[in-house]
This record gives C-alpha cells, sequence and structure tokens, in this order.
C-alpha cells in the first residue's frame, strides 16, 4: 500500500534534513568552529530546506525508486562531507567551483591526501549508515509492526487535486524557511561581531570559503559558490570600496630596497599574485612559511609598501613589534610619526578621541594581541 504524497514528502524530508544536519554539525567538530553559536540555528533551517526540496522529489518516486534516488543522494552527500572535510585539513581551505584548481592538485597525491585524513572526518560514516539502515530496514518494521497493530483499514485514492494542495503547501513551507534563513544574514544578533564582511555580502562571493563555511555550512556554501561561478557574480568591488577612502594612504610608500634574491622574488609574487601565483589575488589570507634571516619581515614590509593600504601589525611581544617599527622604517619612506604604537587601552581610546583627518596621518598599526584581548574583554567585541 503506497502512502500518501504528504505523509511521504514529510517522512522523506525530515530525515534528509536530520542527515544534512549531522553532517553539518561534524564538519563544524572537524574544523573546530564553536557549535553553540547563532550560525547553528541558520545551518539547522538551511539542512531543513535541502532537505525538504530532496525529500519532495524523492516522493514523486516509487517506494523502490524513492529509497535508491535516497541512497544515492545520501552517499554523494556523504562522500561530498568527507571530501571537503580532509580538503580543509591536508589544504587550509574548502573546495569549490572557484578554487578548484588549487583543490584539484590533491590527484597528484592521492594517497598522501587519504592517509592524513582525520578519523574525526569518518564520523559522516554513523549518520550515514544509520539513515541507510533506517530507510532499508527499520522503516519497513515500523510499517510492518503498526499494520500489524491496526484491525480496521480505510483506503482513499488520493485525487490529482490533493496531490497538487499538497505540493502548493510544501512550496510554501519552503519558502517561509526561505525567509527566516535570510533573516538569519540581517538580524544584528545572529551576526558574527569580528567578521571583515557582512553575511549579506558574504552569501555572494566564493572568495571566502572557510568564513562561509563557518557561518553557512558546506551546503549552502557549495550551492552559493556554483551560483556565483556559474553567472559570474562578483561583489568585491562592493566590499573594497566600504574601506578605500580609510585603509589607502594618501602619499604612496616606497620600498628602498628590493628582493636580494630568487627566494624573496618567488614570494613577492606569491603575495602579489603575480606569475604563476595570480590564483592568490582572491584571497584575504596568505602566509608566508621562511626559515629564520630569510626576510619574511621585509616581505611584509615591502608587500605593504606595494598595496599602499594603511596596515596593522600584531604580534604576541612589544619587542617583536619595536623590530618591525624599526624595519619599516629602515626600509621604507614611513616616517617615525606616520608609525602609532599602540601600547594599551589608553592608545586605542585616545585614537577614537582624534578626528579622522588626525588618526589619517598614521600609515601603520602596532599592537600585541594582549592589547587588542584585554580592550576586547573590557568594552566587548563589538566596540
Amino acid at each position: 500500500m503506497k502512502e500518501r504524497l504528504g505523509k511521504r514528502i514529510i517522512n522523506n524530508s525530515v530525515s534528509l534534513s536530520l542527515l544534512i544536519f549531522l553532517f553539518e554539525v561534524i564538519v563544524k567538530i572537524n574544523t573546530k568552529n564553536n557549535l553553540l553559536d547563532w550560525s547553528l540555528v541558520r545551518i539547522l533551517i538551511s539542512s531543513m530546506i535541502f532537505g525538504t526540496i530532496l525529500g519532495t522529489i524523492s516522493s514523486l518516486f516509487s517506494n523502490k525508486g524513492s529509497k535508491i534516488f535516497n541512497t544515492v543522494i545520501s552517499i554523494i552527500y556523504g562522500i561530498y562531507i568527507w571530501s571537503e572535510i580532509n580538503l580543509f585539513t591536508y589544504m587550509g581551505f574548502f573546495m569549490g567551483i572557484g578554487n578548484a584548481e588549487q583543490g584539484t592538485k590533491i590527484t597528484d597525491y592521492i594517497k598522501d591526501f587519504i592517509m592524513a585524513s582525520k578519523w574525526q572526518s569518518y564520523l559522516v560514516l554513523v549518520p550515514l549508515v544509520l539513515y541507510l539502515l533506517y530507510i532499508w530496514i527499520f522503516k519497513r518494521m515500523l510499517r510492518v509492526h503498526k499494520l500489524n497493530k491496526t484491525v480496521y483499514f480505510k483506503f482513499k485514492i488520493e485525487t490529482g487535486k490533493s496531490k497538487a494542495l499538497t505540493m502548493v503547501a510544501t512550496l510554501c513551507f519552503v519558502l517561509i524557511l526561505g525567509f527566516l534563513y535570510y533573516g538569519t544574514l540581517r538580524v544584528g544578533f545572529m551576526q558574527n561581531k569580528v567578521q571583515s564582511i557582512k553575511n549579506t555580502e558574504l552569501i555572494g562571493t566564493s572568495d571566502y570559503s572557510n568564513l562561509s563555511v563557518s557561518q553557512f555550512g558546506v551546503s549552502v556554501y557549495g550551492v552559493s559558490d556554483l551560483i556565483v561561478t556559474t553567472f559570474n557574480i562578483d561583489i568585491s568591488s562592493d566590499i573594497d570600496n566600504n574601506y578605500d577612502t580609510i585603509r589607502c594612504n594618501l602619499e604612496p610608500t616606497l620600498i628602498k630596497y628590493l628582493p636580494r634574491n630568487e627566494k624573496q622574488e618567488e614570494a613577492m609574487q606569491f603575495l602579489l599574485g603575480q606569475n604563476k601565483y595570480y590564483y592568490t589575488s582572491k584571497y584575504n589570507q596568505l602566509m608566508i612559511a621562511l626559515n629564520t634571516g630569510e626576510g619574511k619581515t621585509y616581505l611584509g614590509v615591502a608587500y605593504t609598501a606595494y598595496m599602499n593600504m594603511k596596515t596593522i601589525i600584531i604580534t604576541a611581544s612589544v619587542n617583536w613589534l619595536e623590530q618591525w617599527e624599526k624595519r619599516i622604517i629602515e626600509y621604507t619612506n614611513i616616517l617615525h610619526r606616520e608609525i602609532c604604537f599602540i601600547k594599551g587601552t589608553a592608545t586605542i581610546n585616545s585614537l577614537f578621541r582624534k578626528s579622522i583627518n588626525e588618526v589619517d596621518r598614521y600609515k601603520v598599526y602596532l599592537i600585541t594581541h594582549a592589547t587588542i584581548l584585554n580592550y576586547a574583554n573590557t568594552n566587548g567585541w563589538d566596540k
């Protein structure tokens, strides 16, 4: 006996939504992102949207066809989640179409990639196996048990009108979830106060994969990346324009010395996104790892000079900041009075009292992690 369409949609949607949500929770566990924040609510809503859409499609098939569809979708989903977790572990970022060129380089090191996979990534097998057991075994057992307890059956043919109303109700439910999801992107208390980009803008770009996954989950990031890449959506200019008048120095910063060897030249190309490192130009976070004495400080100073943008240097030690100050003056035409050495909460409060013109004369800001933490603990991160 075939169940009514509405009941099939509910059963398939709930089980798939739960599976997707558990997958997303496992991603958060593997990436060590905070589980107990508002992004989890956002991810729950998106999981319900995806689960309802997939559950509705599945319900249009016969019972056997629905099981096969759900099995294929769940296995593909599980492989996708597992791959993304280990791409993050192995390469430091989640892969989408926009950065596929870098992500697909693991094909040359597939054995190393698999060997480096974290055991926690295999947690995806737990909800996946339980889900497959449910749709192939437990669901049938529960149905048989229910039928055995039933002594009176009432058969009623489901009309086309009834099916149409069920589909309309499902569509309305998805639209309501969509409005709720959009609300989570706009409501102030559900935002991450320390992000450099608003969630309403973040969802429209594929350039911040790690941040996107932490806020939206792998599923939304994947769909967003697909749409952004397919339709060539670019909001980077809108994002940058919000800061141009504050971050750009009015006078050019000149570097006094050229890179001293090929290694420094190549490192500069990496930082600037030039030649074979063209792909780095779209990332907002880059890391240079060189041995002591090979010029990391020089590269940092040269890069800021090239970009000619207001720079903040954050270290764990005041002594390191003093070294940075000396090298900035040594390597560039930046004057001592154009460097703001933030030595405590008093300096920060003083900056807030200054006018924009007074603050604008500083080209470089120096501060320690401890100073930032102390100020934030006292005044709150939103200050």
